[in-house]
């Protein structure tokens, strides 16, 4: 019988990790460490109210809780609450393997003639090169940060460095 709170609950969070921006900051988080909200937002090509609009929408999921301290809010990854994602693909992934095993002995029977693979592919392939983050992180808070995962950047804006940079060229 399906559960449709458990629905509910899966649909807010794929809807959450839907947007590419939204699973950058994911990535980042995925560190067990803090970040404030301007570190977060220094990546991305877009304006900090946008960045927040994002961090609302994985808060919404319970996927981030955010704390302001002093004059700065810091976001921290719940990364408990992405394990029905998890599950659920778990779940696919045996499936279509089961498939496609039995789509491979199906068709060893069939054809005499086919040659066997020579080794099985890999059960889960690695994440594309462009994203630029494991999908899969640890989620060990204290965990060393893995290569390969987006840093944060430094307290300065690069619009506040490039602003500076313009001005000293026009006084020049």
């Amino acid at each position: 019988m399906v559960n449709h709170n458990d629905d509910q609950r899966l649909d807010a969070l794929f809807t959450a990790l839907g947007d590419g921006t939204r699973r950058g900051i994911v990535a980042m988080l995925s560190d067990g460490r803090d970040h404030a909200v301007g570190d977060l937002a220094a990546p991305f090509r877009m304006t900090l109210p946008a960045v927040t609009k994002h961090l609302r929408v994985l808060e919404d999921a319970a996927v981030v809780t955010s704390e302001k301290r002093g004059r700065v809010r810091f976001c921290r990854l719940q990364p408990k609450i992405l394990r029905p994602v998890m599950d659920w693909l778990e779940h696919h992934r045996r499936f279509w393997e089961q498939r496609f095993d039995e789509l491979e002995t199906y068709l060893e029977e069939t054809d005499p003639e086919r040659e066997p693979a020579a080794e099985p592919p890999p059960a889960v392939p690695p994440p594309p090169p462009t994203l630029g983050y494991d999908p899969f992180p640890d989620f060990l808070p204290g965990a060393p940060a893995k290569a390969g995962h987006p840093q944060p950047a430094s307290a300065k804006s690069p619009r506040k460095t490039a602003a500076k940079t313009s001005r000293k060229s026009r006084s020049n």
